[in-house]
């Protein structure tokens, strides 16, 4: 357990500020500033790079995740992404969050295979939920906004939003 880091290899890690690289087999931190390179990454706030199997953020993450499973990351690079902002994955699912008592997305891009948030910015892939603009195989959105992909579906079909698809 120590104050800050500024270069540690300890296979267990647990530091309040890492400041240029902590490389381990678990690292835990409460803000990372660098670069966090491990199977595993938990880290309060990421401000930096995570880069491991594994990495998570508690808090909203100003940072990048590099891994398989990546969460809470502002941009995320891996299979499994969710709650990103930018993300490039195998599987997308978006961030929400809750304020004024109204759940909101705010992830912009997704790229993959399966893209899903509630209100996305821009969706590229196979199959995608509830992107405001959606390139893909299969598409599907409850609000307004553009499709172009072979299946086009818009759920709220009876209200005064309007939608385009091009399929």
């Amino acid at each position: 357990e120590q104050q800050s880091t500024i270069i540690s290899f300890a296979p267990f890690q647990g530091s309040n500020n890492n400041y240029f690289l902590k490389a381990g087999l678990l690292n835990i931190s409460e803000n990372n500033w660098a670069l966090a390179a491990a199977p595993v990454n938990f880290d309060s706030k990421n401000y930096g790079l995570q880069v491991g199997m594994y990495n998570q953020t508690a808090f909203q993450d100003w940072g990048m995740q590099a891994g398989i499973y990546n969460q809470m990351g502002m941009i995320q690079l891996g299979l499994f992404n969710i709650h990103g902002r930018f993300q490039l994955g195998l599987r997308n699912k978006g961030y929400r969050t809750y304020y004024d008592s109204q759940e909101k997305d705010v992830t912009e891009v997704q790229f993959g295979l399966f893209n899903s948030c509630k209100k996305s910015g821009v969706q590229f892939g196979l199959i995608n939920g509830g992107g405001t603009i959606q390139s893909g195989l299969c598409n599907l959105n409850k609000t307004d906004g553009f499709q172009f992909g072979l299946f086009n579906a818009s759920i709220n079909i009876y209200n005064k939003e309007t939608s385009f698809q091009l399929g």
